[in-house]
Order: C-alpha cells, then sequence, then structure tokens
C-alpha cells in the first residue's frame, strides 16, 4: 500500500481543512472509520492489495466532489490509475450512502451525480422597453421590470440542449415548466434553482435548493447541499 497523501493535510487548522476537503476533520474520520468497519465485515480474500490508504480512498472522493476534479487529475496526484480512481471514488460512496451511524452532508446530492441522463433547466428574463398593450402580462415582479422570460432544458451529459421556452416576464418558472412539450419520465432526474418550487410534485427525483424560513435558518448540511447542488448544476 503507498503511503497516504492524506498526511499533507494533518497539518492544516480545522478551518483550513473544510473549506478543503468539505468536510470537518471529525466528520472526514467518521467517514474512515465506516470504510474500516466495511473491511473488518467484508474481509478481502487473496488478489492484489488496494493501491490506496482509507484515508486517500475518503480523500478522493471528496476532493472529487468538493472541487469536481477529474479521474485524470486526481490520479496524477495519487500516483494511480484513472479506473482506480474511479472506482474508489464510487466504492466510498456507496459506503457512505448506506451507512446509518451518521449523516453524511450532501448524501442524495452524491446519489443524484450517479444520474447519467439528469436534466438542467433554468430560465433567464431579458428586459425590454415598456409594451403599448399588456403591459401587467410582461411586467416582471422578480426583476421589476417589464421582460421575456427564456427557458431552457439542458442534458447533464454532454450539455446538449434539449427545448428552449418563452414566456412574458410576469409567468413563473415552473409554470413555463408545466407547459412546455417536453415529455419527460416521472423518474427522470432534474436539477433546477429555487424558482421551481413544486416540481417535486411530477418528478420525485427533481432537486431544487434548500430555503431558509423566517423563523428556521439553513442548518449546514442544507448549506453544503445547496453548495453541492449549484456545483452540478452549473454549466
Amino acid at each position: 500500500m503507498s503511503t497516504t497523501n492524506y498526511e499533507r493535510y494533518l497539518g492544516l487548522n480545522k478551518r483550513v481543512f473544510k473549506r478543503q476537503i468539505g468536510v470537518k476533520k471529525k466528520t472526514f474520520n467518521k467517514c474512515v472509520k465506516e470504510i474500516e468497519k466495511h473491511f473488518e465485515c467484508n474481509p478481502k480474500k487473496g488478489g492484489p492489495e488496494y493501491k490506496l490508504s482509507k484515508e486517500d480512498m475518503v480523500l478522493t472522493m471528496l476532493l472529487y466532489y468538493r472541487e469536481y476534479r477529474t479521474y485524470l487529475s486526481l490520479s496524477i496526484e495519487f500516483g494511480v490509475s484513472e479506473p482506480t480512481i474511479q472506482r474508489m471514488t464510487l466504492f466510498v460512496e456507496n459506503i457512505l450512502i448506506r451507512s446509518e451511524t451518521f449523516r453524511l452532508p450532501s448524501k442524495k446530492i452524491f446519489l443524484a451525480m450517479r444520474i447519467n441522463d439528469v436534466l438542467i433547466v433554468d430560465a433567464t428574463e431579458s428586459p425590454i422597453e415598456k409594451p403599448k398593450k399588456n403591459q401587467k402580462m410582461y411586467y416582471s415582479g422578480k426583476k421589476k421590470k417589464h421582460s421575456m422570460k427564456t427557458q431552457i432544458v439542458i442534458r447533464g451529459k454532454g450539455r446538449r440542449v434539449l427545448r428552449t421556452d418563452f414566456a412574458p416576464g410576469s409567468v413563473h418558472d415552473f409554470k413555463l415548466f408545466k407547459e412546455n412539450r417536453l415529455m419527460l419520465d416521472p423518474e427522470q432526474g432534474i436539477l433546477a434553482d429555487s424558482g421551481y418550487q413544486g416540481i417535486n410534485e411530477t418528478h420525485k427525483k427533481a432537486m431544487i435548493p434548500r430555503k431558509k424560513s423566517k423563523n428556521v435558518p439553513l442548518s449546514e448540511e442544507d448549506k453544503a447541499y445547496n453548495r453541492a447542488l449549484s456545483k452540478k448544476g452549473s454549466l
């Protein structure tokens, strides 16, 4: 087994460690314990030893999601092949998703990352001159001006645009989505912003940012989920 790359991060203080890795040291250690527990319950029978330490297995997965690094970049840093990095990332991810001993931040987004055909839905508004007729229809309460709304639906894999739709600025994002003619499977994975509140009623695998309420602020897990969702959906 190779020496652990994790040793390079041991000297970081708690604040810098979390900024760099994405989780607290305490959470990282819990992840490692879950991997150790897995090996204890499922001892390896023959074959070559694992090329990465348990700490590096966890580190690989967290750096992949924290920085959205390529397998090639991580393979160079850890001194192993791309297939090994890919295999270890999914290996650790699956163990932590099934874990019942603690709640890993953004566990739902880990599952979403594995949807090969996830769609990204977004809408933008373009200001227009004040129309002579139907001014109320084109007035956007969000932008506080008259506008036209454009919605795009993009296939996450390959970033190919599947459809564009247009509507006056007063039309709600989710209403525009419901009225388009793109036929989607209810099981389709979808990433959208907070303008698509209610989309989960028709697409249970759709994911939108978690919003704070007047009296209930976002938890650290909610914030981690929103950051991961934003990174996955960025174009």
